[in-house]
């Protein structure tokens, strides 16, 4: 890969088209510009700005927006949005100024990836439009997670990027960018961490720790003080941005050394945002700055070769996971009892990647193999005589080859997790259930002698 001159870049939302950000622009030669909603006229004067190996990145805001498609429907919405790219690229409106070595395209913005689950659906919808923009010979900066994540697995631990490996080949393959959003409330320096001897940070660095050897875009970055809103109320709610917090200087100073310490995969940063479209953002205009960042522009130090080996990613056990041998193991993302989208919430549900192995907890009988479309999808439920109890999995993609009757092992395997039924993303309900008459007996008040599984586990724990 040609690399740029250096690594500093310009996010833009050109509302009101301000000749000044265009002369800054000329001025820096941006290893990129990432342009909000562009037409093509404003496409073509990015693309003369740029360093002569830079990119020119396009967000269509609306498209990058439809979040619900892209957890519900991940691989359908990654495929259709990729079309969509090729319809504006090659016969629609930026027919005329499309380069495949020069532009780049965002998918989803700022997915949600708050568990396992989560993640799995971005996993597919990335996959899905990374590998369909490779097919059609565009480029795609992929991900685009917001600041703070992805998720850590405990408070010592560094940002968790295990699910989204199998990006790593298809971003490669096709010349695509990873991106991710880093901010920091006063310096992007103001907390480092330490795990097996690489330091990262919590808020900007976290993309230190990311163990894929790909190009990089930070695709929003700055000094912003709601990404640690508790500390803003407490401190008087001062402007969010860098402007009325520090000189143009000192801010184009940040920026630089940022551009410097940040994984030496990074291709470019962009500051956010030069022009804005409301006044949510209007404190952090670069416009000010504008003097200061192009006075103190300096060549990038590349790594060799670039992409470079990072580190390996990380193998923590995951917090919230039961413990027992053959329990569920995952996040739990919906606790028994609980009432926010149920009237009471019948089980455990565990957050995990579509495929995952469920084993059976204990010796027992096959109780019931069937599907319940309208409710737990693929369903298995198994009687274990020794504990006088049946476990009972549902939303599963696939079953094994079990019927009713079957005598089971503890460690056989009852079948494959999935999203069947009413299920609004990949995980699994796990219901524990007293067998004795459970048609009529409950201990509790959600009928067929359901019980909290984690008050089991701490039986069977402490028993």
């Amino acid at each position: 890969m040609e690399l740029p001159s250096h690594k500093m870049g310009v996010h833009i939302i050109p509302v009101h088209n301000r000749s000044g950000d265009h002369a800054y622009m000329k001025a820096l030669a941006p290893s990129c510009i990432k342009v909000i909603n562009p037409d093509p006229n404003y496409v073509a004067q990015c693309l003369s700005y740029i360093d002569r190996n830079g990119i020119v990145w396009l967000r269509d805001h609306p498209l990058s927006e439809q979040h619900n498609d892209a957890m519900t429907k991940p691989k359908e919405t990654g495929l259709r949005h990729a079309n969509e790219w090729a319809d504006k690229l090659f016969r629609g409106r930026f027919k005329d100024v499309f380069d495949p070595d020069k532009i780049v395209v965002s998918g989803i913005n700022e997915p949600f990836v708050h568990n396992i689950a989560e993640e799995t659906a971005a996993l597919e919808y990335n996959l899905a439009l990374l590998n369909r923009a490779t097919e059609l010979g565009f480029r795609v900066a992929a991900l685009n997670l917001s600041v703070g994540w992805p998720r850590n697995l405990g408070k010592d631990l560094p940002p968790f990027w295990n699910t989204f490996l199998p990006l790593e080949d298809a971003i490669n393959k096709g010349r695509h960018f990873l991106s991710v959003h880093e901010y920091w409330y006063n310096d992007p320096d103001e907390s480092w961490f330490e795990y097996n001897g690489i330091p990262f940070g919590w808020l900007s660095y976290r993309v230190n720790y990311c163990p894929m050897n790909v190009p990089i875009l930070i695709g929003e970055c700055g000094m912003e003080k709601w990404v640690d809103r508790d500390r803003w109320i407490n401190e008087g709610k001062p402007n969010k941005g860098w402007l009325g917090n520090m000189s143009p200087e000192v801010y184009a100073e940040q920026l630089w050394r940022y551009s410097e310490k940040v994984n030496p995969n990074v291709f470019s940063i962009l500051p956010f945002t030069t022009d804005w479209g409301s006044h949510d953002w209007d404190t952090q205009d670069t416009k000010d700055a504008h003097n200061a960042i192009v006075a103190k522009k300096k060549n990038a130090t590349w790594s060799n070769p670039y992409p470079s080996k990072p580190s390996k990613p990380i193998e923590p056990t995951e917090p919230g996971e039961i413990m027992l041998s053959n329990w569920p193991k995952g996040f739990i993302t919906q606790y028994f009892g609980d009432k926010r989208f149920t009237n009471g919430h019948t089980g455990l549900d565990f957050s995990m990647p579509v495929g995952t192995r469920l084993l059976s907890m204990s010796d027992g009988v096959v109780q019931w193999v069937d599907e319940d479309v309208a409710g737990y999808g693929f369903y298995i439920r198994v009687y274990h005589p020794e504990l006088n109890l049946d476990t009972f999995y549902g939303h599963m993609k696939e079953l094994s080859k079990l019927k009713r009757g079957d005598k089971i092992k503890a460690g056989d395997l009852l079948g494959l997790s999935g999203n069947t039924g009413n299920s609004t993303g990949p995980h699994l309900h796990f219901e524990v259930r007293l067998h004795e008459n459970q048609a009529t007996y409950s201990p509790s008040h959600y009928g067929n002698g359901r019980t909290d599984p984690l008050f089991l586990k701490h039986l069977l724990e402490n028993s």
